[in-house]
């Protein structure tokens, strides 16, 4: 690390690692639990590839973008691969394409600190999201005190959702907490 934040080559591996959980994931352990679903769309649904590692944060953006069908296509064509194969042939698919996308994103990636537009410590919310109740807070999290831990300090994210609850709900009228992730479908929090 370089004064305190990561340099490039640690953002390009913690892309590729990124990138190779995801094939290894949908592959060996997602697959299997939800067979019916092509392993293309396991991939888009249920892990971090277009997120964090390719930079396509709009869930939306990956539905109508070539270059995530397209790995969503290659993935289903290769689902027949032991997993171990399937993630090293996946990554050689995408290793051009995330190699550009790292270099371009670096500055804003994580690990960085958090984005421009947090607005409770390492902690976002957002203005109401279509789809979800009036009364949900759906917030996303972010290290602000990077390249140091948000758990080194037991009183910070604490006092981050402290934060995070009290604007909110101010704001909004928030008062039941929701996200998402890619590991598992518990999003609701009241």
């Amino acid at each position: 690390m370089a004064d305190g934040k990561k340099i490039l080559a640690e953002h390009q591996e913690y892309v590729e690692q990124m990138a190779r959980l995801s094939f290894f994931f949908v592959r060996r352990w997602l697959g299997g639990r939800m067979p019916e679903k092509p392993v293309g769309e396991l991939l888009l649904d249920h892990t971090p590839l277009f997120y964090h590692a390719l930079n396509y944060p709009d869930h939306e953006t990956k539905w109508n973008n070539p270059n995530c069908l397209s790995i969503a296509a290659k993935a289903d064509e290769l689902k027949v691969l032991p997993p171990s194969k399937f993630e090293e042939q996946m990554w050689f698919e995408v290793k051009d394409l995330a190699v550009e996308r790292a270099e371009r994103f670096y500055p804003t990636s994580v690990g960085m600190g958090a984005p421009a537009g947090w607005n409770a410590g390492s902690l976002k919310y957002d203005p109401p999201v279509p789809g979800l109740p009036p009364n949900y807070c759906n917030f996303h999290i972010a290290n602000a005190v990077s390249p140091k831990s948000i758990f080194d300090s037991p009183e910070y994210l604490p006092h981050c959702f402290i934060e995070l609850m009290d604007r909110s709900e101010k704001e909004y009228g928030y008062d039941t907490l929701h996200t998402a992730t890619w590991l598992d479908d518990h999003r609701c929090l009241t």
